[in-house]
């Protein structure tokens, strides 16, 4: 059996191990395995931060068996340290931009752009980041499900992983495979994709409350509209309230900004207190 490591190792100087040394070196109680993973969306953003010790969720591993099948696990032990966690965060980023990120016209909707190297940049510092983390490794560990269940076949290929799609997941999941794009109009998220506008980066402050934007907590608020998340959330003005409450306020604070107080609905014109639930006619 042999053991694949898809690690940022400087220059990828560590690749390939046998099974053996590694078993020596960690315990099995280590490994998570994807047989039967079942998704956990994020419910809670603030407590998931608060209470896990890596938003990675560990080392991808990939062992293949002498009879040619694979088993894929995730080493949740090597990343208590903050070296191994930051190569893990690195790692869920190379699966999550090779897979997630739309790279050709309307490959998402009819007008739907690929992403543009300034989002590609903003995108892996939100991938490196704790909540940007957690948020690629849900997205990530469904890609490893996959996997195990044969909709993905794995090579590596200069030093780093490549998914192919089988046909399996070509007749069975495409339709329903997550992605991030890029739109002319704004921002905003269903529950296979978020939308991220040409010019979301260029924005610094909310127009009716004008507090500063913190990009990163409105992303992780577009992941919560998504199955990684709570897609309800996209329902009406109360439970947009409810989502900066539960997936941006969380980051926002994460990173120094004030939590924000209020949400403008502009399709009818209102503002909602974000702890209050009460509403008033925008200025």
């Amino acid at each position: 059996m042999q053991t694949y490591f898809y690690l940022f190792v400087y220059i990828f100087s560590l690749l390939i191990l046998p099974a053996t040394a590694l078993a020596n070196s960690t315990s099995f109680s280590c490994f998570k395995n994807f047989k039967n993973y079942k998704s956990a969306p994020v419910m809670d953003l603030n407590k998931e931060l608060n209470t896990k010790d890596s938003m990675s969720g560990g080392q991808i591993v990939i062992r293949k068996k002498p009879n040619g099948s694979i088993l894929v696990q995730r080493n949740h032990c090597v990343t208590r340290y903050k070296n191994k966690e930051i190569l893990s965060r690195y790692q869920n980023w190379l699966v999550f931009k090779q897979l997630h990120l739309s790279t050709k016209p309307g490959e998402v909707f009819s007008n739907s752009l690929p992403l543009s190297k300034k989002l590609k940049s903003f995108l892996y510092h939100f991938a490196m980041s704790p909540a940007g983390a957690l948020w690629v490794q849900k997205v990530v560990n469904l890609d490893l499900y996959l996997l195990q269940k044969n909709y993905y076949s794995v090579s590596v290929k200069k030093n780093q992983l490549v998914f192919t799609p089988t046909e399996d997941f070509l007749f069975e999941l495409a339709y329903s495979k997550f992605y991030i794009t890029e739109t002319q109009s704004s921002t905003y998220a269903s529950g296979s994709f978020i939308a991220i506008a040409s010019d979301f980066l260029s924005k610094k402050e909310f127009s009716q409350s004008k507090q500063k934007i913190d990009h990163m907590a409105v992303l992780s608020h577009e992941f919560g509209h998504t199955k990684f998340g709570e897609p309800k959330t996209r329902a009406n003005i109360y439970s947009e309230a409810d989502t900066v409450l539960r997936y941006e306020n969380p980051v926002r604070i994460l990173n120094h900004f004030l939590p924000r107080k209020t949400y403008f609905d502009n399709k009818t014109g209102r503002v909602i207190s974000i702890y209050t639930k009460t509403l008033k006619k925008a200025k």
